[in-house]
This record gives structure tokens, C-alpha cells and sequence, in this order.
């Protein structure tokens, strides 16, 4: 297969550093051979695999490579199908865990991971030393995994920056949410994007 080949190709390259794979029609089986290539370049500092449907089985076999990346300062993630189930210790929380330098984790356009996923994330960002922007706009993430999320952000000295707008967190929610990050203690300087566009589904009260 074409997947197959790149990596052939560039699996001997132990020194890269940069990767960059998007919009490649990556899925299925060749999403998890890919995901267990990625040991093969232990020295990555960047990795994207935006546009490609990775999905829960997918983003579990990268993040077991990743997770032994440390160097990793950025993993792009947008729009590849990320579920809950990634979110937990063995996907996302093992990357946060062990890749000491992450600073930059994007995970927008992923709707699956929801207010369940949100809560995975929440408790595997407090495993990280150095995270210091998250994206997760457009997540399908409620009032339930917002709090949780903000509230491990908040608890995080190196970050700086979230985005959780376009999600289903509600505008009251919201509102709470976006004035508790302006009044952190000690002036700490915290940028937290979230009133744009958060409404709850009509079926639901806000």
C-alpha cells in the first residue's frame, strides 16, 4: 500500500524531526501501522495527522509510539475521528505523561470526544509539565466536560492558551467559565476562548 511505502522509506530516518502527513486519506488498518511506525522516530518535535480518520483504534497505536517521542513539542490531531476512548491513560494521557516537552496539543474538529472524553482529558492534562496551548474547538463538549477541562487548565502553571469555542457548553456556562479565567490568582496571564458560539443543543435547557 502507499502507506506502506512511505514508511519503508522514511523508517530508517531516526533522526527526523518533522512529520507531516495530512490530508492523506490515512484510515483503517493502515492508520494503526502508521501509529506503530511512529517509534521508528524517536527524535519527532512535530507531528500532524490532521484530515485523516485515525479513529479510536487508529490514535491508541499512535500514541503508544508518541508517548516515547521525547522531544515532542507538537501534535496536531484535528479532524481524525478522535473519540473518548483515545482520551484515556493508554491514548492521550500516555503522550501527556511521558512526552515531558509537549507544549502545543490539537484536537479540534473531533465531535466523538464529547463531555466523556473531555473528563479523560481533563485528568491526563494534569499529568503534564509543560502543555502550554490545548485546541479543542468544535469537540461536541458540554457543561460537564468544560468544567472539568478549565478546571485542570487552571491548575496548569505552563498554560497559556485553550480554545474550547464552538462547542455545546452553553452560554450561561460559558460566561462563568470565561470570567473565572480573567480572575486568577497572582495575575497569572491565562487566555481561555470560549464564549464564541457555545450553545446546548435546542432540545436541551442551557
Amino acid at each position: 500500500s502507499g502507506m506502506s511505502a512511505l514508511v519503508e522509506a522514511i523508517s530508517h530516518c531516526a533522526e527526523l524531526r518533522c512529520l507531516d502527513v495530512n490530508m492523506n486519506g490515512i484510515q483503517g488498518a493502515a492508520a494503526v501501522e502508521f501509529g506503530t511506525a511512529v517509534q521508528s522516530w524517536p527524535n519527532l518535535t512535530s507531528l500532524s495527522v490532521s484530515g485523516n480518520a485515525f479513529r479510536d483504534a487508529g490514535i491508541l497505536s499512535l500514541c503508544s509510539s508518541v508517548a516515547r517521542c521525547e522531544l515532542l513539542s507538537l501534535l496536531d490531531l484535528r479532524q481524525t475521528d478522535l473519540g473518548a476512548a483515545a482520551c484515556g491513560p493508554d491514548g492521550l494521557g500516555a503522550v501527556l505523561r511521558n512526552c515531558r516537552r509537549l507544549q502545543r496539543l490539537d484536537v479540534t474538529w473531533n465531535e466523538a470526544i464529547g463531555d466523556q472524553g473531555a473528563l479523560a482529558l481533563s485528568e491526563a492534562l494534569r499529568q503534564s509539565p509543560s502543555l502550554m496551548n490545548l485546541d479543542a474547538a468544535w469537540c461536541g463538549i458540554g457543561s460537564e466536560g468544560a468544567r472539568a477541562l478549565v478546571g485542570a487548565l487552571f491548575g496548569m502553571p505552563s498554560m497559556v492558551r485553550a480554545d474550547l469555542q464552538m462547542n455545546r457548553i452553553g452560554r450561561a456556562e460559558a460566561r462563568r467559565l470565561d470570567e473565572a479565567s480573567r480572575a486568577l490568582e497572582g495575575g497569572r496571564q491565562f487566555s481561555l476562548g470560549i464564549l464564541a458560539q457555545n450553545k446546548v443543543p435546542a432540545a436541551l435547557p442551557e
